[in-house]
């Protein structure tokens, strides 16, 4: 509805746009696009023709690919025109993937003296921008969240004012504008960042070696961006082991750049699991006989590795605010992964205190968690230790 014949239709498209994309662009850009041309005979078929179609679509920057007017006619004694049109509008549509939960890992800060190898100083700049990309990395690999990305800025406006030089087709043009707005923001300091090389002496034969350990100290949060609520913050303080680092492919043969990089990548990586586990801890999905699949996948999740299986109770009340705190949890039992896709993972029950697990399985009810450190270095002591129980016995029984 207008006061004249054009307002009316550019008020219907305006509309049209709104309705498709989420919001309209300013009427006042629709209302303008064809001053130049004299308004001789509103009852014309100009405003119907192709170029006023095609006015209409470079001023629209695309959205509008094209229309037709179904009806129109006037009212109030010919004031005012009501027309009913019928617009192709562009549409850019959104991958499954960004209708997750959004997340910026937001480059990160270092102290000044926080980062040294081998007795070198580093340059925190660049143990802060590695560690935030291993953060990215990691939260990408688990597919629960979408990541945006706040390095590359200055990329990604280049490639835009490509769609903005007018030698696209239209239906590019609608991909402008959808960048997304993060739910949360990941923001932390890094305290410490050593690798330091240890000498230990051999009991038997007095003999000496050089291992490598790494500390990474590193204070970090999860803000939501819309109310500034802390969701989930933490003081990391992570212990590297000489193992961990030769699965790295490190030793004290290696530069000190690569070290630090070596140690910022397991650093990243037992961040990110700690988050995940935290927010999103993996589910199975499903159980035949001591056969489970996990709902997670990727370079977080190892071939070999043993976790808790857990199983969900009722729900907890916070008292004082009644605010839920979850779900109880029982530990039932340990799993060990047998194989890993990108998207899932596939495990098979070693112990179990309940019996019938497949009977029990609820969606979502059922969960594991990595062993601790602590844990994880038991286990296999105990295991190690069985295995050598067995051959021993073995021995004895063949004499």
């Amino acid at each position: 509805r207008g006061v004249s014949l054009k307002e009316a239709i550019d008020l219907a498209l305006t509309e049209a746009i709104g309705r498709v994309n989420g919001k309209s662009i300013e009427s006042s850009t629709l209302l303008k696009t064809s001053e130049k041309f004299e308004e001789k005979n509103e009852n014309s078929d100009y405003y119907v023709s192709q170029e006023y179609q095609d006015t209409i679509a470079s001023k629209t920057k695309g959205q509008v690919k094209e229309y037709s007017i179904l009806s129109k006619n006037q009212e109030n004694e010919g004031k005012n025109w009501v027309v009913k049109v019928k617009a192709t509008i562009a549409k850019y549509k959104v991958s499954k993937s960004a209708q997750r939960k959004r997340i910026a890992v937001l480059p990160l800060q270092a102290r000044g003296d926080c980062c040294k190898t081998m007795g070198s100083a580093a340059n925190p700049k660049f143990a802060a921008e590695e560690l935030s990309r291993g953060l990215s990395n990691v939260l990408v690999q688990s597919r629960k969240f979408t990541v945006l990305d706040r390095d590359y800025i200055s990329e990604r406006s280049s490639e835009k004012n490509v769609l903005n030089s007018g030698e696209v087709p239209p239906e590019e043009l609608a991909k402008l504008g959808q960048e997304l707005f993060s739910d949360y923001i990941m923001v932390g300091t890094i305290t410490t960042a050593k690798a330091t090389e240890v000498t230990k002496t051999m009991r038997t034969n007095n003999m000496t070696f050089q291992e490598l350990n790494g500390i990474i100290q590193f204070s970090y949060r999860i803000i939501d961006v819309p109310t500034s609520q802390i969701k989930f913050s933490s003081n990391a303080s992570i212990a590297i082991s000489n193992n961990e680092l030769k699965n790295e492919g490190l030793s004290n043969q290696n530069s000190p750049a690569e070290i630090l990089y070596g140690l910022l990548h397991i650093g990243a990586k037992r961040i990110g699991e700690n988050v995940l586990n935290a927010i999103f801890p993996i589910l199975v999905e499903s159980i035949k006989g001591k056969y489970l699949v996990l709902g997670q996948g990727g370079e977080n999740v190892k071939k070999g590795q043993r976790m808790q299986l857990i199983l969900r109770g009722e729900k907890i009340t916070d008292s004082y605010t009644k605010e839920s705190l979850g779900r109880s949890e029982e530990v039932i039992g340990e799993i060990e992964i047998t194989g890993v896709t990108p998207k899932q993972s596939y495990a098979k029950v070693i112990s179990s205190t309940k019996e019938g697990l497949e009977s029990l399985f609820k969606p979502k009810m059922m969960l594991v968690r990595p062993l601790s450190k602590s844990e994880d270095l038991k286990k296999k002591k105990e295991d190690l230790d069985k295995t050598r129980e067995e051959r021993k016995k073995k021995f004895e029984e063949d004499w």
